[in-house]
């Protein structure tokens, strides 16, 4: 909460003082959690960013999480399928073995 006041403060006084005739653009993730702290990080937020992302917005986190149980769900169903096919295949080899015996017991 304290981030985002401070952040929407910053815009403000940034928009306040840009010239009016100027084209200002903002750009990137609003919904990032930021930190004050800038070390080694000049690739991701520039050389005068105000933080580094900490954190990535619910959404993406959403989209992770959905992910990785689609993956888990895939896992399962895969495991399910394997022992059906198992399942049949001991199946087919008892019924072989009572054929072979009824033909046994004929002769």
């Amino acid at each position: 909460m304290k981030i985002e006041i401070n952040l929407t403060f910053a815009l403000q006084r940034t928009l306040d003082r840009t010239p009016g005739h100027d084209v200002l653009l903002l750009m990137g993730n609003f919904n990032a959690e930021l930190r004050n702290i800038n070390f080694k990080k000049e690739k991701t937020t520039g050389r005068h960013g105000r933080g580094n992302i900490t954190e990535l917005c619910d959404k993406e986190k959403k989209r992770k999480k959905k992910k990785k149980k689609k993956k888990k769900k895939k896992k399962k169903k895969k495991k399910k399928k394997k022992k059906k096919k198992k399942k049949k295949e001991k199946k087919k080899e008892k019924e072989k073995k009572k054929k072979k015996e009824r033909k046994k017991d004929e002769s």
